[in-house]
């Protein structure tokens, strides 16, 4: 995993929304979301991965040996896209995919002991994004923040 880059932020900060549409939650929470993601995506580009990657392997991670169509419909990723997202991991070495043998158009997929390394200096620089992103906010607001972004959730 490369090292942080020394031109952080990778992605420039966004100037504030016009007035007409910075009263919209929803505007100004599309055009953070859009900005954290494109920083994320820059910062573990030169591995030739993004933060949908990312956020694949935590779940498998975190839920362990799981069905590819599972952690498609958890993370709201369209059944295609996570099968090429799963094809490139394989192709690292980052995740193992077998046939469910209860249901053989399914697959169980696990994260490989290369896989957690690879999430481990991401995590480091995903950190190091978020610091730079939230660093306006004392850590209190950034808890308080969290809290309420995942309040917005379902169960």
């Amino acid at each position: 995993m490369p090292e942080f880059p020394s031109e952080f932020p990778v992605v420039p900060r966004p100037e504030a929304m016009p007035a007409a549409v910075a009263h919209h939650e929803s505007m100004v929470l599309f055009k953070l979301g859009n900005w954290v993601q494109a920083s994320i995506d820059a910062v573990l580009a030169p591995e030739g991965l993004k933060s949908r990657h990312y956020s694949t392997m935590s779940v498998l991670r975190d839920k362990g040996p799981w069905a590819q169509h599972a952690v498609a419909d958890k993370l709201r990723i369209d059944k295609a896209t996570m099968v090429a997202i799963i094809n490139e991991l394989e192709q690292r070495g980052f995740v193992g995919r077998e046939r469910d043998p209860a249901d053989r158009r399914h697959y169980t997929i696990w994260v490989t002991p290369e896989g957690l390394a690879w999430l481990t200096d991401a995590e480091k620089l995903i950190s190091a994004v978020e610091d730079d992103v939230f660093s306006p906010l004392s850590a209190a607001e950034r808890r308080t923040l969290l809290k309420l972004m995942n309040a917005l959730f379902g169960p």
